[in-house]
């Protein structure tokens, strides 16, 4: 039986993550529907306001910017745009440049996942304004809120909303010897929720690209597997997933610069950072709904990302929602 400084460390992520055996013995998805519930008491309110607010996105996106380009369309839990037409993707490339000169290769990850961190500074946020304005545009909100349902919200703890993302071969465990994010899993901070990840420079094998299963396949993957029941693992290997889905149904997100991938990493299965021997960059955002299915506003200090007096009302309410 756990202890309950054993349940306590189950259900405190990021660490909870990276040695999930207490998350396991507990129950992964009894942890997620505890901590549904709890968050649905304290803000339940307001998402039922935001998903009738949703009843008039149409004004909402007119308000925030006339679409300029026609919105992916998120289809088994994801879309990828290789358009270049996204607005401020191309400001969001040079600035993820500009930051790569300046903050690249200056930061160490997490004890046990050297390979992969998060470099963004918080405090840089005003001097690169594309790491903002790119995802509070109408064609991106419009491929979100679509697939969701309702007015989301920037994640303010965990996984950080904005984040951008550093994997190289520093730290990188020896070949067919994965961990911790290089194994199969899904993301468990909200569900349904979608990551949108740009690709700062060109993806290819050699840079560890994000892998995922399709919803469909991962469900039938997750059923086989009893995933989230008391007792499975977490991390599921290659061998584990490939008993239960076909290895070709697995999507690799290795692409040129600029290409987006909208994802919804709580129903895909996925991966990443393998066997990287080129520097991969990408921007990682992650939407959710106010009533998260993890504790983590409970116990840690939120972000705040800038507003101005010129914010759209559906800009404030993804990146600002309790202002």
């Amino acid at each position: 039986m756990l202890s309950w400084s054993r349940i306590v460390a189950a259900c405190k992520p990021p660490l909870s993550h990276v040695h999930p055996a207490d998350m396991e013995q507990l129950g992964i998805r009894n942890i997620c529907r505890a901590a549904k519930a709890y968050n649905t008491l304290r803000r339940g309110p307001q998402l039922v306001r935001r998903r009738l607010a949703y009843r008039h996105l149409d004004a909402l996106l007119t308000e925030n910017g006339p679409l300029r380009t026609t919105p992916a369309v998120m289809t088994d839990g994801w879309a990828i745009d290789t358009s270049r037409t996204l607005p401020h993707l191309e400001a969001l490339l040079d600035e993820g440049a500009r930051y790569i000169e300046e903050r690249g290769m200056t930061k160490r990850g997490m004890a046990g996942r050297e390979f992969i961190r998060d470099i963004l500074r918080q405090e840089d946020l005003p001097r690169f304004p594309s790491f903002l304005n790119f995802i509070t545009s109408s064609e991106v909100l419009t491929t979100v809120t679509r697939y969701l349902g309702f007015l989301p919200v920037l994640s303010t703890t965990v996984p950080p909303g904005i984040r951008f993302v550093e994997s190289s071969a520093d730290g990188q465990p020896a070949i067919g010897e994965y961990q911790h994010s290089q194994l199969y899993h899904l993301d468990l901070h909200d569900r349904p929720l979608v990551y949108v990840i740009v690709l700062l420079r060109d993806v290819t094998a050699e840079s560890g690209p994000f892998t995922f299963l399709p919803a469909a396949a991962s469900a039938r993957a997750s059923s086989a597997m009893r995933y989230m029941s008391r007792g499975s693992a977490y991390r599921v290997t290659d061998e584990q997933m490939y008993r239960t889905v076909d290895s070709g149904e697995a999507k690799v997100f290795a692409y040129p610069r600029g290409t987006v991938l909208f994802v919804d990493s709580s129903q895909c299965f996925h991966f990443g950072s393998r066997d990287a021997v080129v520097t991969r960059y990408q921007m990682m955002y992650a939407y959710v709904s106010p009533c998260r299915t993890d504790f983590t506003e409970s116990f840690m200090t939120p972000r705040v990302f800038p507003t101005t007096e010129s914010d759209s009302r559906l800009r404030r309410s993804a990146i600002a929602p309790g202002r």
